[in-house]
């Protein structure tokens, strides 16, 4: 073979699949490097399973491997006390001389002492590292005590070459982190993640946090912040009053995502802070998501009643979310939901590219509307919605407004036969009914694409889902036939339905071959 300078071939690596890269890594020097970046360019390294975050810890003690190295994700979770009896590297857990174990319990937490000491010592390795992940929400009381020195021997080391820094976990493990005092000189994504413990709660300690640590430290990062994501997860237990914490944030001055995933089925006494961070950072904004919902758990009433002027007094100035690129919305159940998405496309008509509207149903009617107004938006080229049937006017509205859309997903309600209930009261005649003429609507929708081309559509992905479940094979034909554009079905790349369970055999095939080269210990 003819001598081809290494910066070729490189080249030439950058067009090819990563999965194809295991295959090729024996052709030459630049293939294996490249199939080295793709295996560890991201590592997952998680304390429950203490041999296997020593081996992880191991290969990426090795200066030719931590160079690749562009984000981690360390999940810190208690030792399954199965995984700490089982015998360590004694390359990596040196045993004090005189030194006891006298039960399980002291073992796993030495165990997990030792996981910690070597990441601080490996850490120093890790030149190239931009993005960090720590997930804390595990860790049981007992083991706390083990975390503060820990994160105050991390930042030294790791600190100042961060771009981007996760954090989850439950308000007192965020205390135990932030007493730490971590420099972040250059973070500019920041993203909280908030646990509720309903074993480990205490109103008044939780707002103390949120207030003398958590809000301080978002401040502290607030002047240089350009990506900032709070969610919280919802509890059944009595949980800290989110409401304060907003009101305590100062400004962002070049934030272009916001992204706000709060459970308000809580008390939310205030939401003046929660307005007005949306409408101080909305000028700035290219990224925009607002699910304030519980995702599931049943809204107070009233603070869903709260909600929906919060969001409309937010669009009130003229100037605000003009430079919206991508919007992530949940409008509310209230009568005012189409309207408030009806004013966000509006003001954002001149950026906008992408919509997504979750967890609220349409009425066919109310998403024309929708349509309508998205029409105006002349980059728009991804659009998902929730309807309560199909309707195939309703498709022909998208294909004549909407004609450069590439991307479309739509929810709609249960209309499969799978599992039909049988009829033996009177709500359960009712039920089948309802789901008859469901089926019903459904197979006429299917007849009326028949007389249907979209030849002008430039639809090139479409998504039909029953809530979070795909549809049928059937109706997804239907529609691939009667839209001659479309190239992919759910995202996938491709319309096979069989090609998808192969890709994902194939996927995992090709990860325990990675795993096997990379991953053994030395």
């Amino acid at each position: 073979m003819a001598y081809i300078p290494p910066e070729i071939w490189l080249y030439v690596g950058s067009f090819i699949p990563d999965e194809a890269l295991s295959q090729i890594r024996c052709v030459n020097k630049a293939f294996l490097d490249l199939a080295m970046n793709v295996r560890w360019r991201e590592v997952t390294i998680t304390t429950r399973n203490i041999s296997q975050a020593m081996r992880i810890l191991h290969r990426i003690s090795d200066p030719f491997v931590a160079r690749r190295m562009r984000a981690l994700v360390l999940r810190l979770a208690t030792p399954d006390p199965i995984m700490c009896n089982m015998t360590l590297d004694p390359l990596f857990l040196e045993r004090r001389p005189g030194s006891h174990i006298t039960n399980l319990s002291d073992f796993c937490l030495d165990s997990f002492g030792a996981v910690l000491d070597v990441f601080v010592s490996a850490s120093c390795r890790f030149l190239t590292l931009s993005t960090l992940t720590l997930d804390f929400s595990l860790v049981a009381p007992a083991y706390r005590l083990r975390l503060e020195p820990f994160f105050s021997s991390l930042w030294p080391s790791i600190g100042h070459r961060l771009n981007a820094l996760s954090l989850k976990g439950n308000l007192k493990g965020y205390r135990t982190l932030l007493r730490s005092a971590p420099v972040l000189s250059y973070v500019r994504e920041l993203s909280l993640e908030l646990i509720n413990n309903p074993h480990d709660a205490d109103v008044d300690d939780d707002a103390d946090v949120l207030l003398e640590a958590i809000a301080p430290f978002v401040n502290a990062l607030s002047p240089r912040l350009e990506d900032l994501k709070i969610r919280s997860h919802p509890s059944h237990s009595l949980s800290a009053d989110l409401s304060p914490f907003f009101i305590y944030l100062s400004s962002f001055p070049v934030l272009s995502s916001l992204d706000l995933h709060l459970v308000l089925n809580k008390p939310f006494c205030d939401p003046r802070g929660l307005q007005a961070l949306i409408a101080n950072t909305s000028p700035t904004l290219q990224k925009l998501g607002l699910r304030l919902n519980p995702s599931g758990f049943a809204m107070d009433s009233m603070v869903e009643e709260r909600l929906a002027p919060l969001l409309l007094d937010s669009i009130l100035d003229s100037d605000s979310f003009t430079r919206i690129e991508s919007l992530d919305i949940y409008p509310t159940r209230e009568p005012e939901g189409p309207l408030i998405v009806l004013s966000f496309l509006r003001r954002s008509s001149e950026h906008l590219k992408e919509i997504i509207i979750r967890d609220r149903y349409f009425h066919v009617e109310e998403v024309v509307l929708v349509v309508e107004a998205a029409s105006e938006c002349r980059s728009l080229t991804s659009m998902q919605f929730n309807v309560w049937y199909l309707d195939i006017l309703l498709l022909d509205r998208l294909a004549v407004k909407l004609p450069h859309l590439q991307s479309l997903k739509i929810s709609t309600v249960e209309s499969s036969i799978d599992g039909f209930p049988v009829c033996i009261s009177f709500y359960g005649l009712l039920t089948c009914i309802g789901r008859l003429t469901l089926i019903n609507n459904k197979y006429l929708f299917i007849q009326e694409l028949k007389s249907r081309s979209y030849v002008g559509w430039k639809l090139m992905d479409i998504s039909v889902c029953y809530g979070d479940r795909e549809v049928d094979s059937e109706t997804m034909r239907a529609l691939g036939r009667s839209i001659p554009s479309v190239t992919s079905f759910f995202g996938r790349g491709h319309k096979d339905f069989k090609a998808a369970n192969q890709k994902m055999l194939f996927a995992n095939s090709l990860g325990s071959r990675f795993d096997g080269l990379f991953c053994s210990s030395a």
